[in-house]
């Protein structure tokens, strides 16, 4: 069989059996000062013995444009990244020669209060920032006082193997004497957290993970001191957010377990303890413990921490460094720095970073979402053909958008002081609107827009007031806010749908899917035997075609709390109007109803489609007795056929100003949708049916 790696017999032998044998320059090792780290950047350990190809699917680096592209730019770099940011930097040189991009020391960490550079980078003095670790909190929140929305942060380089402070893998590490052969993401969430938002119960004992042999030795947690205190470590970080949280929600760390070591001296507490269990760096490794075999899912092949699996990107707390970047709302990124992106993220930029040694070359996968981040930052001439950026296939019988003449209306109250059209709304509808700003920017020279998008709920009073153009929401108005708005303006908004909502986990706004627990035989039911179920009048799962021993079980049913957008969609969509039965248990948000779901199998449940997990499964509804049952697909969502599909939608007061007339022909049009399916959140394009009904709102 021929390996995916080119592998000496020797190396092997140094490489898994010595994990300590290869130099790691750490800190307490290198013999260097500060100031010359400082100066020139941290120096690279040997390299790994083992390398891996490079993926022979990374695309070739093809300049967008034939037009050679000018500009100077200047950023900054952690210490250990600055050789392999000027080997990008004279590689993409040779081939923009009229492009000058600055990265001068000194080198420092990766935070702003640790690093002057990366200051004046949060500060907005500078273009860019290459960081060898998910961004601070803090440095997060000093960016958004300073440009008022987040940073971009777009992969371009994987971490090393087992290099001490060059990004190395995490590992989960227990004693040698542990006999554990695996542990899944939700048991691993429910070790470390005390919020289990991937849906497993409590555990307390090595029995609760399948630990047949310790069925009652207790876990015990080290190395808490990585996430107590203002800010969590970086490999923390990398947990709390692959592991800890499911899509916008955050997991939070278990506040139960000793305060009583770093990453660091996790492996000589675990050596120590037999039923002890931490994470680590693999610089770290010590004698006496081993690391754990991850899986994605239950029923999901274990994942060894071995350096051809995380080569591979397959094991799934291996580490990446970024290049962080100001994404201005409405305005493409410049040609010249976006270009030097899509060099890094090519076949020869990575071959740069194989050639070096010790970071390892990002996979063809992982370099195709990075450039769909570069895409959704503004590219807006779509000259990337990114596999996915445009997965959900466009109508083609979408008309194409064709501009007509447009003035900025005088003294229109939803005009900025500068003069730009304001536009207040949905935070997720950032990177499509942004696409479609800019498209619409490019055609129309004189029209300036801002976006301001801190959320759904701030978009009907903005909208009432006329101090946004149009209202782009995630849901529709609530009671209230209608009569809010009705009382401000004397008549109703006018509803257009822009979108399908996604199925995919990042997004905000997903259909509403109905779930039971994976051991529930029920597969399919019908909008009335759901509201039967809902109103109290069915209460057996029998009375929903359940039969055997399961035809007298009691329904326990689940939801968003009432009064939500969800809530409120599911009354009208899925009970016709009628009102939910008093015994339903209610929570905030849909991760906590499919997670309390997870422990109860008679459990029934609506929430948002993209939160399920492995232990609760989606039902295939019917609108009608008789009618075939509809799965939840994103093919049975554009096509209309799901009953309980939900939309983005753009409000606009009556009658229609004269620019939201026109961005809504451009958002319904071909270019308008392939913004659309080009979101990294998954939104699903409208159907040329679809936007015809849209359409016909205009006139």
């Amino acid at each position: 069989m021929q390996s995916n790696l080119i592998v000496l017999r020797l190396a092997l032998v140094a490489a898994f059996l010595l994990p300590c044998a290869v130099s790691t320059a750490s800190a307490e090792d290198a013999g260097g000062s500060g100031a010359a780290w400082a100066r020139e950047g941290r120096p690279l350990p040997e390299p790994e013995w083992l390398q891996p190809r490079l993926d022979k699917d990374l695309p070739a680096y093809q300049p967008c444009s034939a037009q050679p592209l000018q500009g100077s730019f200047e950023g900054s770099a952690s210490a250990i990244m600055p050789q392999l940011v000027h080997a990008w930097v004279t590689g993409f040189h040779a081939r923009q020669p009229g492009v000058s991009i600055s990265v001068p020391p000194p080198y420092l960490a990766p935070q702003g209060d640790l690093s002057p550079p990366m200051h004046r980078f949060l500060d907005g003095d500078s273009d860019f920032a290459f960081v060898s670790r998910d961004m601070t909190a803090s440095d997060v929140a000093a960016f958004r006082r300073a440009h008022g929305m987040a940073p971009q942060a777009i992969p371009v380089v994987g971490g090393a193997y087992r290099h001490f402070g060059f990004l190395d893998t995490i590992g989960v590490v227990v004693n040698d004497a542990n006999p554990v052969k695996g542990l899944t993401l939700a048991q691993l969430d429910a070790i470390f957290s005390r919020t289990r938002l991937r849906g497993h119960g409590p555990v307390r004992t090595w029995g609760d993970l399948g630990v047949a042999e310790w069925g009652d030795k207790p876990i015990h947690v080290v190395g808490a001191a990585a996430w107590e205190g203002r800010e969590n470590s970086a490999r923390a970080v990398v947990v709390r957010e692959r592991v800890l949280s499911v899509g916008p929600l955050q997991g939070q760390w278990r506040d139960d377990v000793p305060v009583d070591g770093t990453e660091a001296e996790v492996p000589k507490q675990v050596a120590a303890d037999p039923y002890a269990i931490g994470f680590t760096g693999m610089g770290h490794l010590a004698a006496g413990i081993k690391t754990v075999p991850l899986a994605q899912d239950a029923g999901k092949p274990f994942v060894d921490v071995s350096y051809e699996n995380v080569a591979l990107a397959r094991y799934p707390l291996s580490r990446v460094a970024d290049i962080v970047l100001t994404r201005w709302p409405g305005r493409p990124l410049d040609p010249a720095l976006r270009e030097f992106v899509r060099f890094i993220l090519s076949r020869e930029g990575q071959q740069i970073a194989l050639d070096q040694g010790v970071m390892l070359p990002l996979r063809a996968a992982q370099a195709n979402d990075a450039r769909r981040l570069l895409v959704a930052s503004g590219s807006a001439d779509g000259c990337d053909p990114v596999a996915g950026v445009h997965a959900a296939e466009v109508d083609p019988d979408l008309p194409h958008y064709q501009p007509a003449t447009l003035e900025t209306p005088k003294g229109a109250s939803y005009l900025t002081p500068d003069g730009a059209i304001a536009i207040v709304g949905y935070n997720d509808m950032q990177q499509m609107l942004d696409r479609q700003v800019a498209r619409f920017a490019a055609t129309h020279p004189g029209i300036r827009v801002s976006l301001n998008l801190p959320g759904t709920r701030f978009a009907p009073a903005a909208l009432a007031r006329g101090q946004s153009a149009i209202a782009p929401m995630g849901a529709e108005f609530t009671p209230q806010q209608l009569a809010d708005y009705r009382a401000v303006t004397g008549s109703d908004p006018i509803e257009f749908r822009v979108a399908h909502a996604s199925l995919d986990p990042r997004a905000l706004s997903g259909p509403l899917a109905v779930f039971v627990h994976r051991d529930n035989p029920i597969g399919r039911l019908t909008l009335e035997q759901l509201a039967q179920a809902y109103t109290g009048k069915a209460t057996r799962w029998g009375d929903l075609g359940a039969q055997g021993d399961w035809a007298a079980r009691p329904i326990h049913l689940y939801g968003v709390e009432r009064g939500t957008p969800l809530a409120q969609f599911m009354q009208k969509a899925g009970l016709g109007g009628q009102t939910f039965a008093h015994g339903m248990t209610e929570f905030h948000q849909s991760a906590d109803v499919v997670r309390h779901m997870s422990e109860d199998p008679l459990a029934i449940g609506y929430a948002a489609a993209m939160r399920t997990t492995p232990s609760v499964r989606a039902l295939a509804l019917a609108r009608h007795a008789g009618e075939e049952p509809v799965a939840l697909t994103e093919e049975n969502i554009m096509s209309g056929r799901y009953p309980l599909d939900r939309q983005l939608l753009i409000y606009v007061r009556q009658p229609l100003n004269s620019f939201a007339r026109e961005f809504l022909r451009l958002v319904l049009s071909r270019e308008g949708q392939e913004a659309v399916a080009a979101s990294p959140q998954g939104y699903l394009p409208l159907s040329e049916r679809e936007a015809a009904i849209e359409r016909a709102k205009l006139d």
